[in-house]
């Protein structure tokens, strides 16, 4: 008996030598990977930017921060609540004064000390400082200029009895002179 050999494979058409058709198979799997190539470099710029983006964000954020507490003023840094101090109860005895100890004490109180002030700038130069107080002058307030001793003049605005009232002066303040701030005499 015969046998037959590749009887089932003369059904498709395959070339048995390489040289029959070489370029067929490559330029499919060329023009398919060079359309892969095109999305994957689309993907991987993609991917990169993102990254990139990233790494710039988290760098500016932690140098800003940085810098920000480093310009930080002290008087901000620490701001803490104090409890308001009850003074225990203590019982005093009345006794009665002499009658010109009386009329001493009718008389009118002392005008309490005004202890409170709106620090508006500080100048190197004095005569800066005198211009800026004449200018804040003519707008109606009333200005103290405050020698320190490292050479600078503080402007301040008002006298105050109580920081309640300061702060309404210093809102309207606040539009013109941003880092002014309420002080003691």
């Amino acid at each position: 008996m015969e046998k037959q050999d590749h009887a089932q494979l003369e059904l498709f058409n395959r070339p048995t030598h390489a040289a029959a058709d070489p370029h067929r198979r490559e330029g499919f799997s060329r023009a398919f990977i060079s359309q892969i190539w095109r999305y994957e470099k689309a993907v991987l710029i993609a991917i990169s930017l993102l990254v990139t983006g990233v790494a710039a964000f988290s760098i500016g954020f932690e140098k800003g921060r940085r810098q920000a507490l480093r310009t930080q003023s002290p008087s901000l840094k620490a701001v803490v609540a104090a409890e308001p101090v009850t003074p225990k109860s203590v019982e005093t005895a009345v006794v009665p004064l002499p009658a010109e100890q009386q009329e001493k004490s009718m008389a009118p109180p002392k005008q309490e000390a005004r202890n409170f002030t709106i620090q508006v700038a500080s100048y190197k130069a004095a005569s800066m400082a005198k211009k800026e107080a004449e200018a804040l002058k003519k707008k109606g307030y009333q200005t103290h200029l405050l020698p320190s001793s490292n050479n600078y003049t503080a402007l301040c605005v008002g006298s105050f009895e109580t920081i309640e009232g300061a702060k309404t002066v210093l809102l309207e303040l606040k539009k013109r002179y941003r880092d002014c701030f309420i002080r003691r005499l």
